[in-house]
């Protein structure tokens, strides 16, 4: 795991969510691999099922960055209210 805090690793997970460039080769990336899957033969299960979890894995990077944000505004957040019970 990382060495980071968590807010560290929400601000640098929301600025790769955030990047341009992030997105447009994540759509495309994405979009690839759905026209490959719907171009396969209905018999090609093997591949289908290659294509079916690159989809899905691509899915997973995106849950884990958003998680990663949103651990950091969870904790930011808690960090504040236990700053305002301490006055």
């Amino acid at each position: 795991m990382s060495q980071l805090d968590p807010t560290q690793r929400s601000q640098f997970a929301a600025q790769i969510l955030e990047n341009p460039v992030f997105k447009e080769a994540f759509g495309v990336v994405r979009q690839t691999y759905v026209e490959k899957l719907l171009a396969t033969a209905a018999a090609d299960q093997t591949e289908r099922d290659r294509l079916y979890h690159c989809i899905h894995a691509l899915a997973d990077v995106q849950t884990v960055l958003t998680i990663c944000v949103e651990q950091g505004k969870i904790e930011n957040m808690l960090a504040e209210k236990q700053e305002r019970a301490k006055k």
